[in-house]
């Protein structure tokens, strides 16, 4: 019994982990011709997951580029609209997430990034023991599975966010266009209806 207690208790200790990742969410406008960059410390061995995506501005393009703290590059891409990365940290100290609009000189962007950084290989010294049991296995299966449902939730509400941004904006366009239009069909009509009377007026006067 005591035996099954601590096996239990493991994997509770197992599940609880997923609960120690560190998930940064957020929105920023990078300038034309200018770089941003975020940084963030991260332990040896770490899995480190993040998604981008451009919301606002120009051809929705934006250049991504992570460095460790070593300088390495662990990722990069141009002229991208989305995009996913994961990656096990190779060094301890701060990772650099660069996002590039050196593309644009004249259109800022409106990105929106989130981060995901997962529990360090030490945490996980004993799902890599010889002796692992069945359940062990499956906790930590399971652990895998729930690390990777969080990144895809926070990619689809990183998107929702992206795609209400974008409905919201197309909206105020549609709106400042109709009341464009109706200016202009009453400008329109006091205009023709000021002519009309002006030729009348000639026409009674002759």
């Amino acid at each position: 019994f005591l035996k099954m207690a601590g096996k239990w208790a493991h994997a509770c200790a197992l599940l609880f982990l997923v609960n120690l990742e560190i998930i940064n969410s957020l929105t920023f406008n990078v300038d034309p011709s200018k770089e941003e960059c975020l940084f963030e410390d991260i332990n040896l061995g770490t899995r480190v997951s993040g998604s981008f995506q451009v919301s606002t501005g120009g051809f929705l393009d934006i250049g991504v580029k992570v460095h460790g703290p070593d300088d390495r590059m662990v990722y990069s891409v141009e002229r991208e609209t989305e995009g996913r990365f994961s990656f096990v940290a190779h060094a301890s100290g701060v990772h650099r997430f660069c996002f590039s609009n050196a593309m644009s000189t004249a259109t800022p962007k409106t990105v929106s990034f989130s981060l995901i950084v997962g529990e360090t290989s030490a945490n996980n010294e004993v799902a890599k023991s010889e002796h692992i049991d069945p359940l062990e296995k499956s906790v930590n299966a399971l652990m895998e599975g729930l690390q990777g449902i969080q990144a895809e939730q926070e990619y689809m509400r990183m998107r929702e966010r992206a795609h209400r941004n974008t409905s919201e904006s197309t909206n105020a366009r549609v709106l400042w266009w109709s009341i464009v239009e109706a200016v202009a069909l009453v400008a329109l009509s006091v205009a023709q209806i000021m002519f009309l009377r002006s030729f009348f007026e000639t026409r009674h006067r002759v």
